[in-house]
C-alpha cells in the first residue's frame, strides 16, 4: 500500500463512521468493490476509493460534513460546484494535491478523494407530480444528466431558466441551481434499497440499472482489514458496472500514472499560491488541466515534460535493479557472441528503451550494458543506434550510479 492509499483508507474509515452514526447505507462500488471481492486489498497503483449511497443519503452526508467542518476535509458536489459536470459526491482531503489530467469533471477541490456515487430510484421518478413543479423536475434531468444535442439542450435550459425565474424572481442564479437540486431531492426523498436503483456513469452520464431489490440482500467483503457490504447477487451488481466482470483482471501495472500529479503532503491551496507567485496562473484554467480530446497546451507541456523525466528515472531504477545483478552473465554472453540469448535476456530493457524513444529520451545506467544493447540494435539494422541514443542522455546520467544491489 502506498502513502496515498493509506490516506484514502483513513478517509474511508471516516466516511464509514459517519454513515454508521447517522444510519446511512454504505456500499463499496466499482473497482474498489471488485478488488475487495477478489483480493481484499487495493489494486496496484490505484489511488481512488469508490462507494455508493442512496442520493438522499449522499446529500445527508454532505450536510453532516458541512455542519461538523472536520479539519482538512470537505465534500464537493453539484451543490457546492454547479459546474462539476458529474453527479458524484467527492469527500476530499484538502491537505493533499491530486490532479488527474485525464478527468472530464470540473473539480475545484483537487485533493485525494473518496468518491461517493449516488443511487437513484426509478420508482420515485414516476411519482405523480403536477403543474410547474413536475415540469421543472423534467428539465432538471435534461440539465444534469441527459446528453442531448447542443441546440436541443440550449433550448431546454433556456426554457427551464425562464420557468425558474418566475418562481425565484430576483434571486441569484446560484439560488436557481440550488432549487433545481432541491427538486431532484424531492424526487428521491422516499427512495429505498428495495427499489429499482440505477447510477450514472462517470464521463458519459449514461444510466445503468441494477435489478430491483438488489441492495436488500448483501454479503460482507474485506477491504484492507475492514468489513464492508456489497450486494450478494454478484452478477446483478458487477454485471451492471463491467462488460465482462467474470473475466475482469485486477490492475498489476506498477508504472507511474502518466497523467497524475500527486503530492500527499501539499495542500491544494498552497499549490495554487505557488502557481500565482510564479506567474503560472494559466494552469488554474480547468479546461487546460482537464482537456477533453484535444492537445495539451501552455503550462501543461511543462508538466508533461517533468512527468516524462519522472518516468525515465523510474525506468532507470527498475532496469538497474533488474540488470545489474545479471551484468556478469550479459558480458559473458557478449564475449561468446550469443546474440539470440542476449536479445532474449534484454527484452525488458528493449521495451523500456522503446517507450523512452517515443518520449524522445533514453535510459542509461551502465556503460557496458548500454553498449551491448546498442550493438544488438546495429546488428539488427539500426544505424547509428549508439550515437543517436547517447545524444539523448543527460550529462549527469553518464556518471556511475551510486547504488548498491
Amino acid at each position: 500500500m502506498n502513502r496515498a492509499q493509506e490516506i484514502l483508507l483513513q478517509m474511508l474509515d471516516e466516511v464509514n463512521a459517519v454513515c454508521k452514526e447517522n444510519g446511512l447505507n454504505l456500499f463499496l462500488f466499482s473497482n474498489t468493490a471488485f478488488s475487495a471481492y477478489c483480493s481484499g486489498e487495493f489494486e496496484t497503483g490505484r489511488n481512488e476509493i469508490n462507494v455508493m449511497m442512496l442520493w438522499k443519503d449522499a446529500v445527508a452526508f454532505q450536510r453532516i460534513i458541512e455542519e461538523k467542518k472536520p479539519e482538512g476535509r470537505m465534500v464537493e458536489s453539484l451543490f457546492s460546484n454547479p459546474d462539476l459536470g458529474n453527479v458524484s459526491f467527492r469527500y476530499v482531503n484538502t491537505g493533499t494535491t491530486y490532479i488527474n489530467k485525464k478527468s472530464v469533471i470540473r473539480a475545484r477541490a483537487l485533493g485525494l478523494s473518496v468518491n461517493i456515487w449516488p443511487l437513484f430510484s426509478e420508482e420515485c421518478e414516476v411519482m405523480p407530480e403536477t403543474g410547474s413543479h413536475r415540469n421543472i423536475i423534467g428539465k432538471v434531468r435534461y440539465r444534469l444528466f441527459e446528453k442531448k444535442s447542443a441546440q436541443r439542450k440550449k433550448r431546454l435550459i433556456s426554457e427551464m431558466d425562464k420557468r425558474m425565474e418566475k418562481l425565484h424572481r430576483g434571486k441569484s442564479l446560484g439560488s436557481k441551481s440550488e432549487a433545481l437540486l432541491e427538486s431532484l431531492n424531492g424526487l428521491q426523498v422516499t427512495a429505498s434499497l428495495g427499489d429499482t436503483l440505477y447510477f450514472r456513469r462517470f464521463s458519459t452520464l449514461n444510466k445503468s440499472v441494477f435489478p430491483k431489490g438488489l441492495f436488500t440482500k448483501t454479503m460482507d467483503v474485506q477491504f484492507e482489514g475492514r468489513t464492508f457490504r456489497i450486494p450478494a447477487d454478484l452478477d446483478g451488481f458487477f454485471g451492471a458496472q463491467f462488460r465482462d466482470w467474470k473475466n475482469k483482471e485486477l490492475n498489476t501495472d506498477t508504472r507511474i500514472p502518466r497523467f497524475e500529479i500527486l503530492d500527499e503532503d501539499l495542500p491544494y491551496s498552497k499549490y495554487l499560491q505557488y502557481l500565482r507567485e510564479n506567474d503560472m496562473e494559466e494552469l488554474l484554467d480547468k479546461r487546460m488541466i482537464f482537456p477533453t480530446g484535444r492537445v495539451l497546451g501552455g503550462y501543461n507541456d511543462i508538466v508533461d515534460d517533468a512527468w516524462n523525466k519522472v518516468l525515465r528515472t523510474a525506468a532507470r531504477i527498475n532496469m538497474w535493479d533488474q540488470y545489474m545483478p545479471l551484468k556478469p552473465q550479459i558480458m559473458e554472453l557478449y564475449r561468446q557472441e550469443k546474440w539470440d540469448e542476449l536479445q532474449e535476456l534484454l527484452a525488458d530493457y528493449d521495451e523500456a528503451m522503446k517507450e523512452m524513444d517515443r518520449l524522445g529520451m533514453t535510459v542509461y545506467f551502465d556503460e557496458d550494458i548500454f553498449n551491448v544493447y546498442c550493438e544488438i540494435l546495429e546488428r539488427n539494422g539500426e544505424k547509428d543506434a549508439k550515437a543517436r541514443r547517447l545524444a539523448l542522455v543527460p550529462e549527469e546520467h553518464l556518471k556511475p550510479v551510486q547504488l548498491k544491489y
